[in-house]
């Protein structure tokens, strides 16, 4: 099973949005998410601080 065009362009979206938090987010590394359903991204989100919410929780809140 490999991986798709369509997958390695969501990872690249996910590490972009990830760039957004270097630095801002040390210790912890920084972290990007892209949410799909049905073909459509409807949540992205980035960990922007140290101590703040995760990419993963940013993303969800976006996506409703």
């Amino acid at each position: 099973m490999g991986v798709s065009n369509h997958d390695l362009e969501r990872l690249r979206r996910a590490m972009s949005l990830a760039l957004k938090g270097c630095f801002a987010v040390e210790p912890n590394p920084p972290v990007g998410c892209v949410l799909e359903k049905d073909g459509t991204v409807v949540g992205r989100g980035w960990h922007t601080a140290y101590g703040g919410p995760h990419a993963e929780i940013e993303a969800l809140r976006k996506a409703g």
